[in-house]
């Protein structure tokens, strides 16, 4: 009996092998038919192809003007076949975003996008995973590319130009990469904000803005390579943010260069300030790390701590032709700074805001040593000292020492 049923079974399974091949094969072609490219000419809607795209697909936009406002629900590819250049999309509705996105995993790639007076050029609210590069976004009223609830996404490549408030905007959005983009004269290049954390800002240059790039109540963000001058109030300003890393950034020619307000935790490393009105200053800013950086010819000071910025670590920074300055802040620690053409200079109105720092020899005021005495009774200052700052000391012998373009001396 079973050597006679042997045969049916293996026929049963054959013919059950091949239904399976036959559905696997089914699922790979409708698969592969979902995924379809749709071309817009001149003259067509862009809003058409999107609305009857499916989610996969790819729209290719030729050259030309298209006057409309594109609303995306479909996870698509859109973009144009030769570049933002040649493609132009502007607001028929000024009051309405250009482009609106409000599903996941959407590429917009390719456009000057314009017009949006009241609004935004690029939109993506409550999407992630999307892809916003190559667009030219300019005279749109919020933002040129704004993301509000939208995470893990990439913005890059874009030209973000005279818009009214920020040309690269992030609102309760994180994880975002924001690089290689180009913000100019908007009043704010590119500007995190309300809980936006653990964002990549790199390798954009922002210029002519009243911010370059700013960050307000937004924590654990990387700000690297990135080129900030000619702006009107600072190059890079932190605001209520805590815990980024500031590397590797110039800022020139800005009102100020990296302003740090009501900031913690945070490091700023390896940036070049240089005339600006001022280079790095803390306001009510504790327990960050400056090192490494270089700030020369600004026009106040080098390095600025002030209005209760305590317990921060200054270290191994050069500054030329400005200083260092602590005002009305306590237990800050200088080591290893070298100034030039200026030094130490240290003010407030408590006991506390001179004599409770560590400043020790490794700082250099023109080659030479600082000497930072506090609480000393009695004591003769070294030969040889660059700068001398004496803090509640008394009987402290100073002689035959040349102090010389150290803001102040002794």
């Amino acid at each position: 009996m079973k050597k006679k049923n042997k045969p049916k079974i293996r026929i049963a399974t054959m013919i059950f092998m091949a239904l399976m091949m036959t559905s696997v094969f089914a699922m790979l072609a409708i698969g592969i038919a979902s995924a379809s490219t749709w071309y817009v000419e001149e003259g067509e809607s862009i809003q058409a192809a999107v609305d009857a795209a499916k989610d996969g697909d790819t729209i290719i936009v030729r050259d030309g003007i298209y006057t409309e406002n594109v609303d995306v629900y479909e996870r698509l590819t859109i973009k144009s076949e030769n570049g933002a250049d040649s493609t132009i999309v502007q607001a028929a509705n000024p009051n309405d975003h250009v482009f609106m996105v409000r599903t996941n995993y959407v590429t917009i790639c390719g456009f000057t996008v314009k017009g949006a007076t009241e609004e935004n050029g690029i939109y993506i609210s409550h999407a992630d995973y999307c892809n916003i590069s190559n667009n030219i976004c300019l005279n749109n009223g919020w933002a040129g590319i704004r993301l509000w609830h939208s995470n893990n996404s990439v913005i890059k490549n874009n030209i973000c130009s005279s818009n009214t408030y920020d040309g690269i905007n992030l609102d309760y959005s994180n994880k975002n990469t924001i690089k290689n983009n180009n913000c100019s004269n908007n009043e704010v290049g590119i500007s995190l904000g309300w809980y936006s954390h653990n964002n990549s800002i790199t390798n954009n240059t922002c210029l002519n803005n009243w911010l370059g790039i700013q960050l307000s109540d937004s924590n654990s963000s990387v700000i690297a390579n990135n080129t900030c001058s000619n702006n009107t109030e600072s190059g890079i300003h932190l605001s209520d943010s805590n815990s980024s890393v500031i590397i590797n950034n110039t800022c020139s020619n800005n009102g100020g260069g990296i302003d740090l307000w009501y900031s913690n935790s945070n490091v700023v490393t390896n940036n070049t300030c240089s005339e600006n009105g001022g280079g790095i200053y803390l306001r009510d800013s504790n327990n960050n790390i400056i090192t490494n950086n270089n700030c020369s010819s600004n026009k106040e000071d080098g390095i600025n701590l002030g209005f209760s910025s305590n317990n921060n670590s200054i270290s191994s920074n050069n500054c030329s032709e400005n200083g260092i300055f602590l005002r009305y802040s306590e237990n800050n620690e200088l080591t290893g700074n070298t100034i030039i053409n200026d030094g130490i200079f240290i003010f407030g109105f408590l006991l506390s805001n001179y004599n409770t720092h560590d400043i020790d020899t490794s700082n250099k005021v023109n080659g030479k040593p600082v000497y930072y005495w506090k609480d000393v009774r009695e004591g003769r200052i070294p030969n040889g000292a660059g700068q001398v700052i004496l803090a509640n000391c008394s009987n402290a012998i100073v002689e035959n020492q040349e102090l010389n373009n150290t803001g102040v001396g002794i």
